[in-house]
């Protein structure tokens, strides 16, 4: 990924990240709480393991031929990468949670990895609309924050983020993974 542009530290700019940070694990603690609800809905409602897949995997066709695009299937990569130098749709977070939620909701196995990336670094993206901090910097964040609150590492995620955008973004990463795991509640992704 390209390194995010660091602005200069201000007093503004720590008050933004730490909005956004807040911001970010509230995304995360309604994905863990949301995920949660819909395995134990799918399992509740649909007995049999076969019945929740194929009802599961019904879902997401139908609304991936709703959309009439596959950008929220698979890893997403091209569109996290898209985030971090351009405009991306505003609802791509959301459109890649509902997903994400109905896939690994039903009994797919997948993952919540690099989702939460892709809806934290297109959340981070559109939310550099109103927030006056590089859209770079905002992406990368949320690419970190969002999984830093669901799994409940931020410092791992701060070291992460570090690795991939590079030591100068570590301090404005570390600071919203502290404040969206502040944010997020005691309940992660694998917690419950």
């Amino acid at each position: 990924y390209h390194p995010p542009i660091i602005p200069e530290t201000t007093g503004i700019v720590i008050g933004c990240i730490c909005i956004t940070g807040i911001i970010f694990g509230l995304i995360a603690f309604m994905f863990s709480s949301l995920l949660h609800l819909t395995k134990k809905s799918s399992s509740r409602f649909i007995k049999g393991l076969p019945y929740r897949l194929c009802i599961g995997g019904c879902f997401v066709l139908a609304l991936s031929f709703i959309i009439g695009d596959t950008r929220y299937l698979g890893l997403g990569l091209p569109v996290i990468s898209a985030s971090m130098v351009e405009p991306v749709l505003w609802y791509d977070g959301i459109m890649k949670m509902v997903f994400t939620l109905l896939t690994i909701g039903f009994c797919f196995k997948g993952g919540e990895v690099t989702p939460l990336f892709f809806i934290g670094s297109t959340l981070g993206n559109t939310l550099s609309v109103w927030i006056p901090l590089p859209m770079s910097l905002m992406a990368a964040m949320g690419f970190c924050a969002v999984f830093s609150s669901a799994s409940k590492s931020p410092i791992a995620c701060s070291i992460m983020g570090m690795e991939i955008f590079g030591i100068e973004s570590l301090p404005f990463i570390a600071l919203a993974n502290a404040a969206a795991s502040l944010s997020s509640g005691k309940k992660g992704i694998y917690t419950q």
